[in-house]
Formats: C-alpha cells, structure tokens, sequence
C-alpha cells in the first residue's frame, strides 16, 4: 500500500512532462511567424513600416520570404520544451499544495500565485534563447543560425547579455501569468464546474486568459524586445552604445514615442497569446486526458 502514492507521483509526473512537451513544440510552432512579426513592430524604430499585424506579415513574407520568418526558432525550441516541463509541473505541484493548505475562498489568489511562482523557472530556462530568437527576428540581423548567433552575443557581449532582459523579462511575466492563471481558473469555474475534460471550456478560457494577460504585460514586452534586440537604429537616435537595463528600457520608449511607445505590437501580442494559451491549455488538458487512468 505504501508504493502506490509513490507510484501515482511518478505516473503523474511522466504525465506531464511528456504533455508540457509535446505542448511547447506545437504551440510554438503554430505561433513563431506571428511572434515575429509581434517583434518586428515592438522594435523602437522612428519611421518603422511595421504597423499593422497583416501588412508587417506580408512585408516580411516577400521581402524577405516565408522562411525568414522562423529564423531563430531551433534553439528556441531546444529551451521551450524544457521551459514549459518546469512550468506546467511547478504549476500544477503548487496549485495543489496551496488549495489544500489555505482558505479555498482565497483560490484566485492562489492560482495567481502558483502561475507566478511557475514563471520562474521557466524564464531562466528560456531567457537565452529569447535573445536569440529576437536577434534573429529583427531586420537586417547579421546571423546565418541560432548557434551562430549566440556566439556572436556572447563573444562581442558576454554571457550576461543574455540575461541583460531578465528583469524586464521577469516584471513581464508575473503580471502575465498571475492574471492569465486567475482568468483562466475563473473561467473554468464558471464554464466547466465539474472540472470534466472540456476541450472546447479549455480552448476558450486559455484564449480569453491570453489575449487579458498580453494587453496588461504589453509595456514590458516593448521594452523586454527593446533590451533583447539592441536595435542599432534606435542606438544611434539616443546616441549610446547599450541599452544597460529595464529602467534604461522605460527611459527610451517614453522618449522616443511617450505613453504610446508602450502599445507597439499590442495587437499583435493579444492576438498571438490568444491563440497560445487557448492552444497551450487545451492542447495540455487533452494530452493528460490521454494519459489519465481509464
């Protein structure tokens, strides 16, 4: 008797790791041309055609072909797999620890908190390669691959340039995940009160949860893109060499275009974390679904 808890453990565990995984390469390879284009937009340049979602992906497209617009995208997922196993089992561990230890009339709280403290984890997995794929992504880059790229950051930057973003990168995704888990959870409550499989409940909370949680992050995505690319363009209207941090970050946007600097690519962020978290929830779900004992 004393080996089946153990057992469950583990069998949950294996669960969910192979479900965060196969949810990781599927939604992001869904959505990597439109993150793309999201990045493109957020880069801080005077006189950027990239305004508008469509135009922007059909500006990329022949300019620079359909390829291009999954340029940066193998080590991005190499790191996205592992990131999204630590979120999900971090999530859900401390969900269930938390609801059965406090007041269940604080559970949106606690579900904010759990989608925080997942974040965590997952943002020190795949700062790097956000780095990466952003370099990749913004116009004209010089790299021929991923590796390449990262290389080149880490030999003409050092490695610490590739966390320079991670405080912003942090401030964006507490905010993010904390009201994406309360929305979501809400939703759920209210869509699917049995707590039953409900793919359709599932795809409509996630995408709900995505596009409120995008629109409040959004200031700290621009200046996130902002650290991550180095924008030559936007280096040399300011006249310095680095953009050195998140203060620095918030200093230039509100410069170079005022409170409005920190909507660029809000469209584009709330239509891509729609489709995310609706693919990201229900395609996780469906997967334990699989899984679960029948």
């Amino acid at each position: 008797m004393t080996d089946i808890p153990v057992v469950n453990r583990e069998d949950r565990i294996r669960d969910q790791i192979i479900s965060a995984s196969s949810t990781g390469f599927i939604e992001f390879f869904i959505l990597y041309p439109l993150d793309t284009v999201k990045t493109r937009i957020q880069i801080v340049k005077t006189g950027t055609v990239y305004s508008e979602v469509l135009k922007s992906f059909q500006r990329t497209s022949f300019t620079s072909s359909v390829r291009r617009l999954f340029w940066g995208m193998p080590l991005s997922i190499a790191l996205r797999i592992p990131a999204h196993v630590a979120y999900y089992v971090t999530y859900d561990a401390t969900k269930d620890k938390l609801t059965k230890t406090f007041d269940p009339k604080y559970s949106y709280l606690l579900y904010g908190i759990s989608g925080s403290l997942a974040i965590l984890g997952m943002s020190v997995i795949q700062n790097p390669s956000k780095v990466v794929k952003e370099r990749m992504q913004a116009y004209d880059k010089p790299y021929r691959s991923s590796f390449h790229c990262l290389v080149a950051i880490t030999k003409k930057e050092g490695f610490a340039a590739l966390y320079r973003s991670y405080s912003a990168q942090i401030a964006m995704d507490i905010p993010f995940m904390f009201s994406a888990a309360v929305v979501y959870e809400t939703c759920q409550k209210y869509s699917n009160p049995t707590e039953v499989w409900d793919p359709l409940s599932q795809m409509v909370c996630g995408g709900i949860s995505g596009g409120v949680a995008g629109a409040i992050s959004n200031p700290f995505d621009v200046c996130k893109t902002l650290l991550n690319t180095q924008d030559d363009s936007t280096l040399g209207v300011i006249e310095k060499t680095r953009i050195k941090n998140l203060t620095h970050a918030v200093k230039v946007v509100y410069k170079l275009h005022g409170i409005q600097g920190f909507k660029r690519g809000i469209g584009a962020r709330v239509t891509y974390h729609v489709i995310h978290l609706a693919v990201c929830w229900s395609a996780y779900e469906y997967f334990m679904q699989y899984f679960r004992p029948k």
